[in-house]
């Protein structure tokens, strides 16, 4: 009997030391190298290492970071991996490492958040125009390191004053009420900046044509290249004019009106009408020479003459822009690179000769008289026999192909912008004196 208690009290002693010893074991416990770590906003891979003798599992509270492995036995290196923060706002997440199913160690994850747009200002808060003028706003975006700086434009009353996406303003030719508020507002966060706008009518009472009245003129105050024969294209037989934005016609009803083109040599009149219904003055050109700086007036003729207009311009050496086309003599090609990827502008140079002229900044960009567009509009043809036996085989029919290809035209086909290259027209750039002031922008194939 004593020996069966000795047994009994010796297996309950060995038993004893078993679960004492698997207690000691669990008790190691578990470490982690990194208990807390802080992750921009765009994300990231951040190691830790975990040191146990146990099984362990990794549970995150968020889908937005997870630990790779999310569990294993014994020492392992994790990787914690943490995706973008796509909202305006800091975010905490934590990862319980568990063993046996209890919370031995969390590792806590601080991220930032995208930089918001907090205040728009805006250059002007409040101007007037007349009608039919412009004016482009400009708006700074704070902070400096916003993620989205893009500006949304908008007006309270597009009948008075339109924006467009760049934050060009316009006041309404006769417009049905004379103000409107401007609105500014960022694209991410929806902070806001507001200029107000009012716009005023052209005193019909001015005995002058202000400049600021002129909505389109031919020739245009300050060209440089005035082509004669342009005018009687492009007008079917009128030879110049001039678009006013308001009516000035009682002018003409009480006054003699005469127009007059002053140069060095001589001075050489004509006899202007106009037009009530579009507030438009045709004249017939005279007898104007080729590259001569003139002085171009309207004035009223009697016993007290007044200069009702006046302004500058300068006729080109050439009749007709077909002709100065025609005489352009091409040199090299430069290859530019543009900021988009795998892009290239191709930009013609010009050869130049004592008699070559240049094109103007009004022919590539325009100006405030001529509607803020330019006097030559370019595009690609898609139907001449270059685009058609050269590039459509290789760049759209049969595209890829293989090998280096030469693309050549021939004598009698234009080397100039018009022809367009593989269907895609040019970009205008700026008045360069020696290169064509337009550039095809190309991807790289």
């Amino acid at each position: 009997m004593k020996t069966t208690n000795f047994l009994k009290i010796l297996a309950l002693v060995a038993l004893a030391t078993i679960l004492i010893f698997n207690a000691c074991k669990r008790d190691k416990g578990l470490t982690l190298s990194e208990e807390s770590i802080s992750v921009g906003q765009n994300g990231d891979t951040v190691q830790i290492k975990v040191t146990t003798s146990d099984r362990w599992v990794a549970v995150s509270d968020t889908m937005w970071a997870r630990a790779v492995p999310s569990s294993a036995t014994g020492n392992a290196t994790v990787n914690i991996i943490v995706d973008p923060n796509a909202y305006y706002e800091d975010r905490t997440n934590r990862i319980n490492f568990r063993v046996d199913g209890h919370i031995k160690k969390t590792l806590t994850i601080e991220q930032v958040s995208l930089v918001a747009a907090r205040s728009i200002s805006l250059n002007k808060t409040s101007l007037t125009l007349y009608e039919g003028d412009s004016t482009t706003l400009t708006a700074t975006v704070s902070p400096e390191n916003a993620q989205d700086k893009s500006i949304i434009w908008s007006s309270s009353n597009a009948n008075a004053v339109s924006v467009d996406s760049a934050g060009k303003v316009t006041a309404m030719i006769n417009p049905g009420s004379l103000s409107a508020v401007i609105t500014a507002t960022s694209a991410q966060s929806g902070v806001t900046a507001t200029c107000n706008v009012n716009v005023i009518f052209h005193d019909i009472t001015e005995s002058v044509i202000p400049m600021s009245n002129i909505r389109f003129a031919y020739p245009v105050p300050n060209q440089k290249y005035f082509f004669i024969e342009e005018g009687r294209f492009v007008e079917g037989g009128t030879d110049a004019y001039i678009y006013l934005k308001a009516d000035q016609g009682y002018l003409f009803q009480n006054n003699v009106v005469k127009a007059r083109f002053i140069s060095n040599i001589e001075t050489l009149t004509a006899t202007p009408t106009y037009n009530t219904t579009d507030n438009k003055i045709t004249i017939g050109l005279p007898d104007i020479d080729l590259n001569t700086n003139y002085t171009f007036e309207l004035y009223t003729e009697g016993a007290s003459e007044t200069v009702l207009l006046s302004y500058p311009f300068k006729t080109s050496r050439y009749w007709s822009l077909a002709e100065k086309i025609d005489q352009i003599v091409m040199g090299y090609a430069l290859l530019l690179p543009y900021i988009l990827n795998n892009t290239m502008q191709i930009q013609a140079d010009m050869t130049r000769d004592e008699h070559f002229e240049f094109f103007d900044s009004v022919e590539a960009l325009g100006n405030r008289y001529t509607g803020n567009k330019p006097l030559i509009v370019l595009f690609s043809t898609m139907d001449d026999d270059f685009f058609l036996n050269q590039i459509a085989p290789y760049i759209y029919n049969d595209y890829p192909f293989d090998g280096y290809v030469n693309f050549a035209r021939s004598e009698g086909q234009s080397l100039l912008p018009y022809w367009g290259i593989a269907g895609i027209a040019p970009t205008r750039t700026r008045e360069i004196n020696g290169e064509l002031p337009w550039r095809y922008r190309l991807h790289i194939v």
